[in-house]
């Protein structure tokens, strides 16, 4: 609790103490369910046995754990509570002197640009 209370200016931890954060993890909850796949290397079946040229990260089979990315999206997307740091369209933002700033993905140009077309183009 030490090390979180340095992090904060006031020096107060977030949490009371140890139990308070693991009572806290135990509340939350479950959400999408969470799926097993196996993954290799592609051309793991080509490789001859006994080839000690070949990497041993490239002749194992490994288990992926992943969640839905859809579902989850979906997820953050409907959550009431995540509506006011959500951006869902892209935003140019200008300072002091009209100097763009940049703050995250919707701020960019990429994101900018893929939303926003010349007009002589939708006619």
């Amino acid at each position: 609790m030490d090390v979180l209370a340095a992090l904060d200016e006031k020096g107060t931890p977030p949490f009371a103490n140890h139990e308070e954060l693991y009572g806290l993890i135990d509340d939350i909850s479950p959400g999408e369910k969470w799926e097993c796949i196996s993954i290799q290397h592609a051309n793991v079946e080509s490789f001859a046995d006994g080839d000690f040229s070949v990497p041993t990260w490239k002749q194992g089979t490994y288990d992926m754990w992943i969640r839905d990315p859809k579902a989850l999206v979906q997820k953050q997307l409907s959550n009431p509570e995540l509506k006011d740091f959500i951006d869902y369209a892209p935003r140019q933002v200008f300072g002091h002197n009209h100097q763009r700033v940049w703050s995250d993905f919707m701020t960019g140009n990429w994101a900018w640009e893929q939303c926003v077309s010349d007009w002589d183009l939708l006619i």
